[in-house]
């Protein structure tokens, strides 16, 4: 008897030891990421970090939902330093794993716990059910008091997590921060200075009127002005990541502006991977085929009023002939899992449309490999300007361009003559002095410029164009040809020498 007590003791004994020891092993491991997170320097405090603390005596429970590269992870470690720093008898510990909450929970001492992404999603129903067994432990430990709990969620996971946010008691009351709402965004203050701190760290110097400086250290530079510029952008990858990729890699830094702007590689590449994929992924191949159709569909769709021989039609054009009839009720399920990822639907109008300008033109690059006159007819003026190349241009690889083939000029001429009469036909100035810095005219391609004028002649309109050379100054009626040459003139400077030449009457 005294020999089973002992091992039942023993056993015990071991017990509370590997928990010890996981508990120091997580509680080092949390440290270790805040010591690594303060000594980067690169984080800007926000709304969302102030007002979690500002309701850390109100709330227990507080959900960071934010996309992909939105920061929600370091927001997170930053809430959970300064509960640390507000009690400090809090023990602090950052979980990545749900399994881990069984090894480290315990009531006998005050806890914060960030919760990193774990929270159940669509997929494994087994490993959802143990999640909803580990919640309801972490509810538990919530009734006994002195614990905070800290989620953050994947906001294309968001509408799957909808139900068990709604039924879970453990997230009753709790206190949800939105990074994506007007609320709690970044501010383009706070987007500026945390561009100026990855600037920083990586060694990027910033210029205002120069170059750079000789004998300076710094290996690239940045104009000051263009990091303004840039803070008001809304990469897809999110501002905080596309930070970090800008200034730590030379070939974004090349790219300036432009790499916040347009879609980056990895995104063309997981549409291309949905384009390319065989007949055998019938789900696949339908994905592909709503978000070009949502392309070609001024960018939006009703699910109910889908012209299914459309997506068939898109599905055969790139390859994929399996003849296969399609049901309303496949797309519209397949419309659903690819919402929150590419897709977004209106809450009231239940239309679908894309859920990033960027997803846009990242299945405009995609698609015009396979249908270049359709994705050209859709193309809108921004796109064209920084995006387009005619088939001569010399094209650098680092960048994403659609290169125009001679036979498709005409598409390009005529897209370019609706978008002026639909948005620029008052605001002439503005469209010219926009095309003439654009590469498509810069090339000076005379077989395109031909079509171009072309396309425009006869066109007439009520607005005017100011023209000042020397001491003359003149509104002249908008004309194609004599406005293209004007602000060509400006473009290269070259008012003075050609001064006698136009004719403004």
């Amino acid at each position: 008897m005294d020999d089973c007590i002992k091992k039942g003791y023993d056993y015990q004994e071991q017990l509370m030891q590997r928990f010890n020891q996981a508990l120091i092993k997580v509680k080092n491991q949390t440290h270790m990421a805040i010591d690594c997170h303060m000594q980067e320097e690169t984080f800007v405090e926000t709304n969302a970090v102030r007002k979690c603390v500002d309701w850390m005596d109100r709330k227990d429970v507080f959900i960071i939902i934010g996309g992909e590269g939105s920061g929600k992870s370091r927001i997170g470690l930053e809430i959970l330093r300064q509960f640390g720093l507000t009690d400090e008898d809090f023990d602090l510990f950052k979980v990545m794993d749900f399994r881990q909450v069984m090894d480290i929970i315990t009531d006998e001492r005050k806890t914060v716990m960030l919760l990193d992404g774990v929270l159940p999603t669509k997929g494994c129903s087994h490993k959802k059910m143990i999640n909803y067994d580990i919640l309801d432990l972490l509810h538990a430990r919530l009734c006994k008091g002195d614990v905070k709990l800290i989620f953050t969620l994947d906001s294309s996971n968001s509408n799957s997590s909808k139900g068990l946010l709604a039924s879970h008691r453990l997230f009753e009351n709790c206190c949800k921060i939105n990074l994506s709402s007007d609320r709690f965004s970044m501010s383009e203050d706070e987007k500026a200075n945390l561009l100026f701190n990855f600037c920083k760290r990586y060694n990027v110097g910033l210029t205002w009127d120069t170059q750079g400086y000789e004998g300076d250290s710094k290996e690239f530079y940045l104009d000051g002005r263009t990091i303004y510029d840039i803070a008001k952008t809304d990469p897809f990858i999110g501002y905080p990541k596309a930070c970090f990729m800008f200034t730590s890699d030379k070939r974004f830094l090349k790219l300036g502006i432009n790499f916040f702007k347009h879609p980056d590689q990895s995104l063309i590449d997981e549409i291309n991977s949905l384009r390319d994929c065989t007949d055998i992924n019938l789900e696949m191949n339908i994905s592909y085929a709503l978000l070009v159709y949502t392309l070609l569909n001024t960018s939006s769709f009703d699910v109910n009023r889908i012209e299914i021989s459309k997506l068939e039609t898109i599905i055969e054009s790139c390859g994929n002939c399996q003849r296969r009839r399609l049901f309303d009720s496949k797309v519209k399920k397949i419309a659903e899992q690819i919402d929150g990822r590419f897709l977004k639907q209106d809450t009231q109008t239940r239309v679908y449309h894309f859920k990033h300008p960027m997803i846009n033109e990242a299945i405009a690059i995609s698609y015009f490999e396979v249908n270049p006159s359709a994705v050209i007819s859709v193309l809108n003026f921004d796109f064209i300007i920084d995006l387009i190349r005619l088939e001569r241009d010399d094209l650098e690889k680092q960048k994403i361009n659609l290169i125009v083939a001679k036979d498709m000029f005409g598409y390009l001429t005529k897209r370019l003559f609706i978008l002026f009469e639909k948005y620029y036909k008052m605001r002439s100035a503005e469209f010219m002095k926009t095309l003439c810095g654009s590469s498509i005219i810069l090339q000076n391609n005379p077989d395109f410029l031909g079509l171009l004028i072309k396309e425009f002649d006869n066109f007439t309109s009520q607005d005017t164009i100011g023209i000042q050379i020397e001491d003359r100054h003149e509104h002249v009626s908008f004309c194609f040809p004599r406005a293209l040459l004007w602000f060509l003139i400006q473009k290269h400077n070259v008012d003075k020498p050609i001064a006698t030449s136009p004719s403004f009457h």
